[in-house]
């Protein structure tokens, strides 16, 4: 065939698809032909070789645009860029056809690049035909008919496709939608885009644009062999670079500067640069970072802080982590440092001084408080020992006793003298008669009440009883008193020999039916009178009621006038008994002279004649018995002075006589007043009052002499009922009460005194040995009230500046062995603080270490806390909580560490360059020098990754240049920004990958001619 060609061309390989002619297809000339040397060939005349033969118009118009190649012109800047969005426009229509074809081509082309087999090409020619329908029938011209020449029209005709590929499928997939009736499906939308307004549509083909322009201008800048590579590069770069500037100016410029940054690591500016950067991305709030590292930090002299501890930014610190997990050396050197700085700053707390200083001012204080307190209570008990010997009560129970005996006694005789005096004046001439029939009555009745079983009546009791019964209706008067008398006495006697027997008993009704008889001759008398004088027969004054109560007040007020001996003396100078009315007393013998009555032999003619004298007599005398005997003869007076028999001893001892009056609970108040009624004397009270007193001083007084106001108490509450009948004790326990109470608070106080001295620490201190002050002067601070007792121990010390020193010195000693642990920090030779319990010491006990030392030493001690609580971030603030850190730290080095690689990553790495290489050029020397390339150039630059890591860590070690970086870093991207540019990162994206689909479709494999001079032509 080749014999048939006319001068000037020659038959290219048709089987190659890559070669120079293939590299040129896309240029005007006719299907199948490609340009071999465009500055040689005479179109006109090697057609004419064709002998005379009209060739086609496509053919016509193939040469028009070869020929127009060949000058260098092309169809101008506006018809590529038009033609460019054409042909997006065609493919993106005819794309339900020619996409699957251009994605098999695509991978039809890497196998045969690979493995060097000739698998054949599928022709895609939807968007061809396209072209061709609108320049024949409207007129547009055919994108395949339009070249590109220049770099420019180049330039423009990638403009062109990207922009058109951009908003094509958009405007495709939402017509397509519209007309079905459907929304756009999600994950399509978000595929091919969606512009919400004209701006964001003029936005999307600027960055389309902006795609396929870089693509065109990267692949006519790369060599040969990496154009298609820099031209997919170059599609993304430029789409990601319009993108930024649409979204943000910020990632403009990042964009701008990508390829850039790649080449970074290998300048001493870029290195720096992408410390910088990798500073700031890492910054959780880049500018607060900035901010707070502008300000120097060092809470403790010589303790320099990381960036991380000082700005507490969350992002450093996970960037400290990784670097220290990766290096932890200079990290464990800082942490050396720091703990240094601080074990120095607490030892230079307080260096002079001795603690047992302390010791010696508090054991001279409590000497001293001993000495004083010891004073004041000796003369407040001297005072008080005095005043209770004063109230008296030092004599004997039985001396007591026999006092108030004896006044008893005499009381009671008085008594007696009296009473008899009294009956003497009630018939003083033996004439008065008494009805006395319930007298016998009740004799007669005793007999007959006896069961018969029972003893019978003997002896006095028997002849009482005998007498009794046989009276007559009215006896004598002296006869009843005679009967009365021997009642009485045998009474008593039984009493006293048997106890109250059956006899008692009996004799006891019979004495009650004589007093009856006795107060009946009065009462009966008094009862008609009244019933007189209700009636009106009688005035009230006229009654004997009346008369008696005249005659009994005169009678008492003549016997006060007389005096109480009148009443022992018997009849008065007169002969008459003083004072009692109508007494009268004649020379007639005892019993003789009655008168007789019918019905009473022996008595003839006597009859009851108790006149108004008598009755009041009889009632005076009769009061007087009763009286007495109620006296005298009953309760505790009764007691004291009953004897065994009739003039037997006393039955009460004289000892106890005393407390038979003065007792506890409410019958010391009834025998109180029993015992003033029957002697009220002087000598009687001042014997009872001074034993009362005798038995306080036993119970209340104390081995110093003073009364215990407590037992006083005791005493007093026992004894109130008692008390009442002597009040002027209250008058005369107030002194030495008093003095005794001012003794029990003296005492209480001092004993106060001295333990609260020595009490909590302070005691503790007083007894401590030299090697233990520092240790119990620390345990200050684990009492209740850490405050107050400091505050005391500097109120102790304040007087002497050596104590005072000591003090100071001894809890800066002991705050050193406290919070010093056992832990050796790296190897420094110096253990390291305990950081939470110094911090908890800090915050609980800060009020009380004010008291001892000065705010400077305080805030000092307080920088010690803050400078650990801020060094503790670099330990906890980044760790996972509840967990194991060890896969977070493996996995955060493993992300840095770009040194050291794997086997698989020395292989396969090179490999794959290698066979990129190889692929693009088809020559395996090419792929094997792009291997090699590569492989420099990434170790160079894993180099200077590793020098960045170095200034990174350099930075995170010192404030002062991490600022400075940040300074130097660009502003951070926002979200927004971000997520703008990568929504339109992804369409550009997307608008290059079909582009390059579609170029691979329109690549032809027919008959390639190579238009150019031959040899036989040049030798002509």
């Amino acid at each position: 065939m080749s014999n048939q060609l006319p001068p000037g061309f020659v038959l290219d390989t048709p089987a190659s698809g890559n070669g120079p002619a293939a590299a040129s297809s896309g240029g005007g000339l006719p299907p199948g032909f490609v340009l071999d040397a465009p500055d040689a060939p005479d179109v006109g005349a090697a057609f004419d070789q064709f002998e005379g033969q009209q060739p086609a118009p496509e053919m016509e118009a193939g040469m028009a645009r070869a020929s127009r190649r060949a000058r260098g012109e092309g169809g101008g800047i506006g018809m590529n860029a038009a033609a460019g969005l054409n042909e997006a426009l065609y493919g993106t229509i005819g794309a339900v056809v020619d996409l699957p074809i251009g994605a098999v081509n695509l991978a039809t082309r890497g196998v045969n690049a690979l493995t060097g087999a000739d698998i054949p090409q599928i022709e895609a020619s939807s968007a061809r035909s396209l072209g061709r329908v609108a320049e024949r029938y409207l007129g547009v011209p055919d994108p395949a008919n339009v070249d590109a020449v220049s770099a420019g029209e180049k330039v423009a005709r990638g403009f062109g496709q990207g922009a058109g590929y951009m908003v094509a499928p958009e405007l495709a997939v939402r017509g397509a939608a519209q007309a079905a009736g459907r929304a756009v499906n999600p994950y399509l939308e978000a595929l091919v885009g969606s512009s919400r307004s004209p701006g964001d549509f003029v936005a999307n083909t600027v960055i389309g644009g902006a795609s396929g322009a870089g693509a065109s201008a990267a692949g006519q800048a790369a060599p040969e062999p990496l154009r298609p590579i820099a031209e997919m590069t170059g599609g993304l770069i430029g789409g990601g670079l319009a993108a930024a500037g649409a979204s943000a100016p910020s990632l403009a410029r990042a964009g701008a500067g990508a390829g850039r940054e790649y080449l970074a690591p290998l300048s001493e500016a870029g290195r720096e640069r992408l410390a910088a950067t990798a500073l700031r991305d890492a910054a959780t709030d880049p500018m607060a970072a900035r901010e707070t590292l502008a300000t120097p930090s060092e809470l403790v002299p010589g303790s320099r802080p990381t960036t991380f501890q000082q700005t507490g930014d969350m992002g450093l610190g996970a960037l400290e982590r990784t670097l220290e997990t990766s290096n932890p050396i200079p990290f464990q050197q800082r942490r050396a440092d720091q703990n240094t700085a601080r074990v120095g700053a607490m030892q230079s707390l307080q260096t002079t001084g001795s603690p047992e200083a302390v010791v010696n001012v508090l054991r001279q204080n409590l000497a001293e408080i001993e000495r004083v307190t010891g004073e004041v209570l000796d003369t407040a008990t001297a005072t008080a020992r005095e005043r209770t010997a004063g109230l008296g009560g030092a004599g004997t129970p039985e001396g007591y006793g026999a006092t108030i005996r004896q006044q008893l006694d005499s009381a009671r005789g008085a008594a007696k003298t009296r009473e008899r005096e009294l009956w003497g004046l009630v018939d003083p001439d033996g004439t008065l008669a008494l009805d006395v029939a319930a007298i016998r009555d009740e004799a007669r009745s005793i007999v007959q009440r006896m069961p018969m079983s029972a003893k019978p009546v003997a002896g006095e009791e028997s002849g009482i009883l005998n007498v009794a019964a046989g009276y007559k209706s009215v006896m004598p008067f002296q006869e009843v008193t005679a009967l009365r008398s021997r009642v009485s006495d045998a009474l008593r006697e039984e009493l006293s020999t048997n106890g109250q027997s059956q006899v008692y008993r009996r004799l006891s009704q019979l004495r009650g039916a004589i007093e009856n008889a006795l107060e009946g001759a009065v009462a009966g008398k008094v009862a008609q009178e009244a019933e007189a004088v209700a009636s009106g027969a009688m005035r009230e004054e006229d009654g004997l009621a009346s008369r008696l109560t005249g005659w009994r007040d005169a009678w008492q007020r003549e016997q006060a006038s007389r005096g109480a001996t009148a009443l022992g003396s018997g009849p008065d100078a007169g002969g008459r008994a003083g004072g009692v009315p109508g007494s009268r007393r004649g020379t007639r013998p005892l019993g003789g002279g009655f008168p007789d009555a019918e019905g009473n032999p022996g008595v003839p003619g006597l009859t009851p004649n108790v006149d108004p004298g008598a009755y009041e007599r009889l009632r005076a005398a009769s009061a007087a018995t009763k009286a007495r005997a109620q006296t005298y003869d009953s309760g505790a007076v009764g007691d004291v002075l009953a004897r065994s028999g009739s003039q037997g001893p006393f039955k009460t001892p004289t000892a106890v006589v005393p407390e038979r009056f003065f007792r506890r609970g409410a019958m010391g108040a009834e025998n109180m007043r029993a015992l003033k009624e029957a002697s009220n004397s002087p000598e009687t009270m001042a014997a009872i009052r001074d034993y009362a007193i005798s038995s306080l001083r036993k119970m209340a007084e104390g081995a110093d002499g003073t009364l215990n106001p407590s037992k006083v108490a005791i005493w007093r509450t026992a004894h109130k009922d008692a008390l009442r009948a002597l009040p002027e004790i209250d008058g005369m326990l107030k002194g030495p009460v008093q003095a005794a109470e001012a003794v029990a608070r003296l005492s209480v106080e001092r004993k106060q005194r001295l333990d609260a001295f020595r009490a909590d620490a302070i005691g503790r201190l007083i007894d401590a040995a030299p090697e233990d002050v520092s240790r119990k002067l620390g345990a200050v601070f684990s009492t209740q009230s850490p405050v107050q007792t400091m505050r005391r121990l500097a109120a102790e010390t304040a007087n002497n500046p050596e104590a005072r020193e000591g003090l100071r010195k001894g809890l800066a000693d002991w705050l050193t062995q406290r919070f010093l642990s056992n832990t050796e920090v790296a190897a420094s030779g110096q253990t390291g603080m305990r950081s939470d319990q110094f911090q908890t010491f800090m915050r609980q006990n800060e009020a009380a270490l004010r008291i001892v030392f000065e705010e400077p030493e305080v805030k000092m001690l307080k920088a010690l806390a803050a400078d650990l609580q801020r060094a503790n971030r670099s330990i906890t603030a980044t760790k996972l909580p509840g967990r194991s850190n060890t896969a977070q730290d493996i996995i955060a080095a493993a992300q840095r560490d770009n040194a050291p690689r794997s086997w698989a990553s020395l292989i396969i790495a090179p490999a794959a360059n290698f066979g990129a290489g190889t692929a693009a050029t088809g020559s395996m020397s090419a792929g094997l020098g792009m291997a090699l390339g590569a492989e420099i150039v990434g170790r160079m630059r894993r180099a200077g990754l590793q020098q960045v890591d170095e200034i990174l860590t350099d930075a995170i070690l010192n404030p002062g240049r991490a600022a400075m970086l940040l300074q130097k870093a660009p502003p951070k991207p926002t979200e927004r920004d971000i997520s703008s540019f990568a929504a339109r990162y992804r369409r550009a994206a997307f608008a290059s990958t079909i582009s390059a689909i579609d170029d691979g479709q329109q690549e032809r494999q027919p008959l390639n001619l190579t238009v150019g001079r031959s040899s036989r032509a040049e030798g002509n």
